[in-house]
């Protein structure tokens, strides 16, 4: 199975986590391609905080997770698959100027002040959350690559 599917970033992450979850080895240069295609979406149309953007077709699809669970909203979709994207990113170990910047900009837009609502109002809490706990993915990017 191709890890690239340029029109949808939740399907091509759904490739990367089976492949990562699996053990597969992943050929250089398809982690070079995905990594370069996903770091190539920060800042796209609908992008939350500077994180890789999804796709047209992942806002349309409402996709659902690797692990099971469907996203809900617009809001969920560029904030959840923003996150995971940076985190295939540093599980794709892919090392260039540019994905390391790319990775930098995410992190540091995730480290800056939060709106008061995503932190106290009820659906926004569990976004809230999850940004902190993903903000320690840069100590990850010192990990071994992968295969």
């Amino acid at each position: 199975m191709p890890l690239l599917d340029t029109t949808s970033l939740a399907a091509t992450l759904d490739a990367v986590n089976e492949a990562m979850f699996l053990d597969q080895p992943v050929p250089k240069a398809d982690r070079a391609a995905v990594a370069r295609w996903i770091a190539g979406r920060q800042g796209e149309q609908r992008s939350y905080r500077g994180m890789p953007a999804p796709t047209p077709e992942d806002f349309r699809s409402r996709p659902r997770l690797f692990t099971g669970e469907r996203l809900s909203s617009g809001a969920s979709t560029g904030h959840v698959l923003g996150e995971e994207a940076c985190r295939a990113l540093i599980q794709l170990g892919v090392r260039t100027k540019s994905i390391d910047d790319a990775l930098d900009r995410a992190q540091a837009w995730l480290r800056g002040p939060q709106h008061p609502r995503d932190m106290l109002e009820g659906t926004y809490r569990h976004r809230f959350q999850s940004t902190r706990r993903s903000v320690g993915l840069s100590d990850l990017a010192q990990a071994a690559v992968p295969r």
